[in-house]
């Protein structure tokens, strides 16, 4: 939808600026509870200076906040939507929803991957680095310093992300009954077709009522 008014633009606006203070109101707490729970956990992480700290706490505040603010602003997009697109964008959705009933478990597994994979990556980095430090943190607990044991967790983390781009790689290929033909229905050029379709017909509807 394309805002044309000054008031839509405000409104916009401010639903993002709401969504973006709550993010960040989010990131900044979970982001403070981790370091309290870490600097318990390990005198390293107790003892980095304020400025690393502060730096940790701003990365997790701005990207909360950020992600948030792009979630509001979608979700105010999506409630001024009206007219003949809506419909369309409902029929899609059924469309979807039935197509999804009808694979088999391993289908609606694979095609879940396929349709999350880049989520999938980001968080087969962050696992990795959070099972990799459980594990090299504990096991070399006086052997190593601080630095020697996070380049560890960044190598393995670096390397179960490689081994999920390649997988992610080969289920962008896989293709499922009704694929092609959701593709075709969520085409931009498709959709203004089928929304065109749809006000001349009920154009003739009116002029034939008359």
């Amino acid at each position: 939808m394309k805002l044309i008014s000054k008031e839509q633009i405000e409104e916009s606006g401010r639903a993002t600026a709401i969504g973006g203070l709550k993010g960040s109101a989010l990131g900044a707490s979970l982001t403070g509870a981790g370091l309290w729970l870490a600097s318990r956990r390990y005198p390293q992480v107790r003892s980095l200076p304020p400025v690393q700290k502060g730096w940790i706490m701003l990365v997790g505040t701005l990207l909360f906040g950020a992600t948030n603010a792009e979630l509001a602003y979608e979700r105010h997009m999506r409630e001024q939507w009206s007219g003949p697109s809506v419909e369309l964008l409902h029929q899609q959705e059924a469309a979807r929803e039935q197509g999804w009933e009808n694979l088999t478990m391993t289908d609606k597994v694979l095609r879940w991957a396929k349709e999350h994979r880049y989520g999938i990556v980001a968080a087969s980095w962050l696992g990795g680095m959070a099972g990799s430090a459980a594990i090299i943190f504990a096991r070399n607990r006086h052997t190593q310093t601080f630095s020697q044991k996070l380049v560890q967790c960044r190598m393995w983390a670096q390397g179960l992300t490689i081994a999920v781009l390649l997988a992610s790689a080969g289920l962008s290929e896989l293709k499922f009954d009704g694929d092609d033909e959701r593709e075709q229905r969520q085409d931009p050029g498709n959709a203004w077709k089928a929304i065109v379709a749809e006000q001349e017909a009920a154009t003739r509807h009116q002029k034939q009522a008359q």
